[in-house]
């Protein structure tokens, strides 16, 4: 068997490309100067006092609006909330959906995660948290086809 020989490389292209080459801009007369102010010109970001606040002392705090939450709260049992909801999905408020008991776990996770542990409520915040969590878990696991 003879090997396979190849034709020899052309010279040059067979047919001339249709566009040029891109070309460089020219370069500039002068360098461009940077700045010399080494100060960064943002504010440092502000130093944590270890206090978290939704409301800043302007409106509700996050403790009176998990109060609030109980006006729609059903106790299924004192470890177990459920939130109810009304309109959309919900119909006509005598439903439980996993928006509503969403609301009832992010704002007790929010008054929780905004008081200190000598806190007078810390400890009814952290079982409404927990009776808020224990409704969701419940509701999911009613949800779940068997």
């Amino acid at each position: 068997n003879p090997s396979p020989t190849n034709p020899p490389p052309t010279a040059s292209p067979i047919t001339p490309p249709t566009n040029p080459s891109p070309t460089n801009p020219p370069p500039t007369s002068s360098p461009i100067a940077l700045p010399t102010n080494p100060t960064p010109t943002n504010p440092p970001p502000p130093v944590s006092t270890g206090t978290f606040s939704c409301s800043d002392e302007v409106g509700k705090s996050s403790w009176q609006a998990l109060q609030e939450m109980q006006s729609i709260t059903y106790e299924i049992s004192p470890t177990m909330f459920s939130v109810l909801s009304a309109g959309g999905a919900a119909g006509d408020g005598s439903s439980v959906v996993s928006e509503s008991q969403a609301y009832g776990v992010l704002t007790a996770a929010m008054a929780l995660l905004s008081m200190n542990e000598g806190d007078p409520n810390y400890e009814m915040a952290k079982n409404w948290f927990y009776s808020y969590f224990n409704g969701w878990k419940q509701m999911c696991e009613n949800s779940n086809p068997a």
